[in-house]
C-alpha cells in the first residue's frame, strides 16, 4: 500500500500542532484504508511484544482482564473484517489462551496507584489540585463494573479531562485548582494509554461523536509514540485494547454511514 496515515507519522506529544485536524478535506475510502493499515500495524507490533510476556504486573492484569471482557462483549454478533482485515474472533481466542497463562504466573511486584478509586472520585473537587494518575485510574475502575450513568462523578470527570485534552492535545501530570491549567510532565505514557482505554470502554456504553473524536486523536498520539509504549507494559496493554475496541467502533460507524 502506498501513502501514509499522516496523523500518527510523527511524535504528537512533542509536535502536537504540526498536523492539524482542522478543516481536513474528506479523502474517501483511501483515507480509511490508510487509517486501518496504521492501526493494524500498531496491533501487530503490540501483539508481538505481548506474546513475549511471561507474567503481567497487577495493573497490567487488571487492564488485560477488563479489556478482554469489553472486547468480547462488544464484538459479539459483529463481522469485523471488511476494510480493517482484522479478525477479531481469532484474536479473542489467542487472547483468552494468553490470559490463562498470565493468571497462572502472578507477580509480587505492584504498580497499582495507592488510591481508593470510589472514594477518590467522590471526594476530589474541581477546586483541588488533581493528580492525573489517581484520576485516570479511578475512572478506569469506575468503567470496570456497572455502566456509568449521566451526571455522576465519573462521567463529569471523564468530560473534564476530555475537554482539557481537546484544548492542549496533552495530558499533564497534575491540574491546578479549577482544572484549567496542567502542570508537571506531559509525557507520562500511562496517563494517555489508560485514559484512551477508559474512554473507549466509556464510549461503548455512552456513545457520542465528541468521545469518539477524542478517542481517535488519543490513539493517533499513541501510535505516534509506539516505540515508547512497547517499553511500558501496562501502557502497552491499555493501548492494545483501546485500539482493538476502536477498530470495532470505527467499522461499525462507517457501515452505518454507508462509507464502506
Amino acid at each position: 500500500m502506498t501513502g501514509i496515515y499522516k496523523y500518527s507519522a510523527e511524535n504528537r506529544i512533542v509536535n502536537n500542532c504540526s498536523c492539524s485536524y482542522m478543516y481536513t478535506p474528506f479523502e474517501g475510502r483511501e483515507f480509511f484504508e490508510f487509517f486501518f493499515f496504521s492501526r493494524k500495524d500498531f496491533l501487530a507490533q503490540a501483539e508481538n511484544r505481548i506474546s513475549g510476556y511471561r507474567e503481567l504486573t497487577p495493573l497490567s492484569m487488571e487492564i488485560f482482564d477488563n479489556g478482554l471482557k469489553k472486547l468480547s462483549d462488544l464484538s459479539t454478533g459483529r463481522d469485523i473484517k471488511r476494510i480493517s482485515q482484522i479478525d477479531i474472533p481469532v484474536k479473542l481466542e489467542s487472547l483468552n489462551k494468553k490470559a490463562a497463562l498470565f493468571k497462572s504466573r502472578p507477580t509480587a511486584d505492584t504498580d497499582i496507584p495507592i488510591v481508593n478509586p470510589g472514594e477518590y472520585l467522590a471526594t476530589v473537587k474541581v477546586t483541588d489540585e488533581v493528580n492525573t494518575m489517581n484520576l485516570v485510574y479511578s475512572l478506569f475502575k469506575s468503567t470496570s463494573s456497572e455502566p456509568l450513568k449521566e451526571d455522576t462523578d465519573p462521567v463529569k470527570w471523564m468530560e473534564r479531562l476530555l475537554g482539557r485534552f481537546e484544548v492542549t492535545k496533552r495530558i499533564y501530570e497534575n491540574y491546578l485548582p479549577g482544572f484549567r491549567k496542567g502542570v508537571g510532565a506531559f509525557d507520562r505514557i500511562i496517563n494517555y494509554s489508560l485514559y484512551s482505554y477508559t474512554l473507549s470502554a466509556f464510549y461503548v456504553e455512552n456513545p457520542t461523536m465528541k468521545q469518539l473524536n477524542a478517542l481517535l486523536k488519543l490513539n493517533d498520539l499513541l501510535c505516534s509514540i509506539s516505540k515508547d509504549i512497547f517499553q511500558n507494559q501496562p501502557a502497552l496493554i491499555a493501548s492494545y485494547f483501546s485500539h482493538m475496541i476502536e477498530v470495532v467502533l470505527a467499522e461499525d460507524l462507517l457501515r452505518k454511514k454507508n462509507l464502506i
